[in-house]
């Protein structure tokens, strides 16, 4: 079929980023001539930030670090074979939204 009726489809990108790797990208495209470093906070501080300043329901935000702990790589191979299909690279997309 040439279709995805009733078929649930996880789409992953050409590449694997961590958060680091995503915010390297992210400062290098809009910042680049700026220095910056990173340092940890905790569960609760990044749970603070975002649901009281992003408004992310603490429910999304559960299920999200979920995903991104416990979940692997996306397989993109099931329904690339039935659809051409080409992704953009993180960088140039961000340079889109810049």
């Amino acid at each position: 079929e040439d279709n995805f009726i009733s078929e649930v489809i996880y789409f992953g990108g050409e590449e694997s980023l961590d958060y680091k790797k995503l915010f390297n990208r992210y400062m290098h495209a809009y910042h680049p001539e700026n220095k910056y470093s990173y340092f940890p906070i905790n569960k609760w501080l990044t749970k603070f930030t975002y649901t009281n300043f992003f408004y992310i329901h603490k429910e999304n935000f559960d299920e999200f670090r979920r995903i991104m702990r416990y979940e692997g790589d996306v397989d993109n191979s099931t329904w690339k074979k039935r659809k051409n299909f080409q992704f953009t690279p993180i960088v140039d997309s961000l340079l889109l939204d810049k």
